[in-house]
């Protein structure tokens, strides 16, 4: 077991590391470490930090608190395992896709996870890049799905796997063919659908929420594709008051509070 949570751990930060190679294999780049990528990383590092301190010095308080809300027990559902694997990641899924959403509209919430948003160039790295407050909250807020619904661990774990790879994919450059993204964009949480979401346009900016499953957005009416192309490529970020000036490290940390 604590093979697994050291793996999820650090599922992130490795899964922003794979697909930066493969981005940079596409694009032939010979330094794949920057200014920016080594203060992203040490980010990525920030956040598994910030995940151990939750889980070390929290979660039995946490779980005594959300216990009182408690709502049903997918762990004790007399069902097949796969049943159970599915309700645990649809739940799991769903509260990520809630927690977004909070973070665009809440505006305490915002001033932390618009650091993220605040990236001109998204690639894979981007992926990592998130105030290490903002992580905090967001362990706060997950763990109350874990006790209120009872998930099986070994299934939040396998969940916890795939967000990273689905997250990771979703802010590379990496392109899927048109048909193929088209087909599992039905599902699935594709770059193309994700990117739009990093858009400077705030019609577009504010949607797509989804991390691992596209059909929360569909049915909440928060999806939205734009139509991009090298002649009409999306303008990522956000507004230049709140973007940092520059990649050191106390910058991009006092940026929420300015």
């Amino acid at each position: 077991m604590s093979q697994l949570v050291f793996i999820t751990l650090f599922a992130p930060l490795l899964s922003s590391l794979f697909f930066s190679i493969l981005e940079a294999v596409k694009l032939k780049r010979v330094n794949l470490i920057s200014q920016r990528s080594f203060i992203y990383i040490l980010f990525g590092i920030s956040s598994i930090f910030v995940s151990l301190f939750v889980s070390s010095y929290f979660i039995n308080p946490l779980i005594d608190f959300y216990s009182f809300f408690n709502l049903t027990s997918i762990s004790n559902v007399e069902s097949s395992l796969i049943i159970k694997m599915i309700l645990t990641i649809c739940a799991l899924d769903f509260s990520n896709y809630l927690i977004h959403r909070f973070t665009h509209f809440v505006p305490l919430l915002w001033r932390f996870h618009r650091l993220h948003h605040s990236e001109r160039q998204v690639d894979a790295m981007t992926t990592i890049f998130h105030h290490p407050i903002e992580v905090l909250i967001n362990n706060i807020f997950i763990i109350a799905c874990y006790v209120i619904f009872d998930l099986p661990i070994i299934f939040i774990f396998f969940y916890d796997i795939a967000f990273a790879l689905f997250d990771a994919f979703a802010h590379s450059n990496l392109q899927l063919p048109v048909k193929l993204e088209k087909y599992l964009s039905y599902i699935f949480v594709m770059p193309r659908m994700h990117r739009t979401h990093h858009a400077l346009d705030k019609y577009h900016g504010n949607t797509n929420y989804g991390i691992v499953f596209s059909f929360w957005d569909k049915f909440f009416g928060t999806y939205s594709v734009m139509d991009a192309n090298k002649t009409n490529p999306i303008k990522f970020g956000i507004e230049d008051a709140m973007t940092p000036k520059s990649y050191s490290a106390r910058e991009l940390l006092i940026n929420p509070f300015i």
